[in-house]
């Protein structure tokens, strides 16, 4: 079914992206963010009865980038109507999608291989700190969310109305300690030194400076903001702009030629045809 109301973290990504969906789908920015944009979606599905709203957000450092960069990717499915319930972007953030050499020189001119000199000048700037950032964020996702510490035994998790077999002091303590033991452990195993160690070695290794002195791959692995940045001194002294009024300028672009920037990304352009 095509998607009439795609959900959106923030007002940036409603503004770029309602001229490139125009006529397709609104665009609403969540006021909850990324975390609430599920539920949100959830909610609103089963409130207008339809499957015709999903939601759309940034990748961050929540997942690795995925094989396949030509499309946003699934970020949950909805099992029930068997269709995704909303996706992810490729790379990092909207604004890495604003940093991109395509969009960048189209909308300000100048030289293609030096502005893609300058990107990654700035990549290979923060690959310490971009490290630093997978290793949490890495971190984070073996980190319990609050809903995963149950209140219930796991054989009633599917179960509304259910008590477990044994109700006795020493068995439902029992059960607690358990339950809480097991949920410290993977807190620990998660945020260890010696895992903290393990992660910062494995990641730099993954993020080499040769494979940052690829644009397309700091635009994948960097976090556009940080990007931003790294490349302030680059921005003053071409232009005399902060990195605000650069992705302000950017964006204005962006917003005037829709069908322009579908021909220079074609990720968005999947994304139209994702939305139906």
């Amino acid at each position: 079914m095509p998607v009439a109301l795609l959900l959106v973290e923030g007002g940036l990504d409603a503004e770029l992206l309602t001229p490139v969906l125009a006529g397709r789908a609104t665009v609403l920015p969540s006021r909850s963010g990324k975390g609430g944009l599920a539920l949100r979606t959830r909610l609103e599905r089963a409130e207008r009865a339809n499957a015709g709203i999903g939601y759309l957000r940034d990748r961050d450092f929540d997942s690795d980038p995925p094989a396949d960069r030509t499309r946003p990717s699934v970020d949950r499915e909805d099992r029930e109507r068997g269709s995704p319930l909303g996706w992810r972007w490729c790379r990092h953030e909207i604004e890495n999608y604003l940093l991109d050499p395509a969009i960048v020189v189209a909308a300000r001119g100048g030289s293609r291989p030096e502005y893609e000199s300058a990107l990654v000048q700035a990549a290979l700037r923060i690959r310490h700190y971009q490290v630093a950032r997978w290793v949490v964020g890495t971190a984070r996702r073996g980190y319990p969310p609050g809903f995963e510490l149950a209140t219930r035994p796991a054989e009633l998790t599917t179960l509304e109305i259910a008590l477990p077999t044994d109700l006795s002091v020493a068995g439902t303590a029992g059960w607690a300690r358990g339950h809480l033991d097991r949920f410290r452990g993977r807190i620990e195993a998660a945020l260890g030194r010696e895992e903290v160690e393990q992660q910062v070695a494995r990641l730099t290794a993954c993020l080499p400076e040769s494979l940052l002195s690829i644009p397309e791959e700091a635009l994948v692995w960097c976090s556009g903001k940080d990007l931003l940045a790294a490349l302030q001194p680059w921005l003053h002294q071409q232009a005399g702009l902060t990195p605000g009024m650069f992705r302000s300028a950017i964006r204005d672009w962006m917003r005037a030629r829709p069908a322009e920037v579908l021909s220079l990304l074609p990720e968005w352009a999947a994304l139209v045809e994702l939305m139906g």
